[in-house]
């Protein structure tokens, strides 16, 4: 097996060697040597231009509609049948499950909340079998679109 000679790890190991991303000259860089940017750039300081600015604010709200998209798109309220807390959850496929709590675990539902009372920190108390259960039964009844 060969060493990997990309890695910036492997490069640091060469006490000749340049580590990646640093730039050898101010050409490579796109920056002269007296540190100015390159001729298309805005200066400094400078205030864009009024198409420029609208440009960079469609850029930010679309950047806002994707994010927001991407964290709740997909998201399906399910309760729990013996407690009824409910979560989020989204599956893209039968393997694939994500589950944002809506309140705090350690304390909405009974079983989480035992393990935590028990001593077991709130971020190990694992999963609860009986939202388990309730995520299964919404799956079976087509709660979530994925493609079978």
């Amino acid at each position: 097996m060969t060493a990997d000679t990309s890695s910036p790890h492997t490069a640091a190991a060469d006490p000749g060697a340049t580590p990646s991303g640093a730039a050898s000259s101010g050409a490579a860089s796109g920056t002269s040597s007296s540190g100015a940017s390159a001729p298309d750039a805005t200066p400094s300081g400078a205030t864009p231009s009024g198409a420029d600015a609208a440009r960079a604010e469609a850029v930010r709200a679309q950047t806002r509609a994707d994010r927001e998209e991407f964290l709740t798109a997909g998201l399906v309220p399910v309760a729990c049948h013996a407690c009824a807390t409910t979560v989020l959850v989204k599956k893209n496929s039968p393997e694939h499950t994500s589950i944002q709590w809506i309140s705090d675990a350690a304390t909405s539902c009974p079983v989480l909340a035992e393990r935590v009372a028990s001593g077991v920190p709130a971020a190990r108390a694992g999963t609860c079998e009986r939202l388990r259960e309730s995520i299964t039964t919404a799956e079976r009844d087509g709660a979530f679109g994925y493609e079978r």
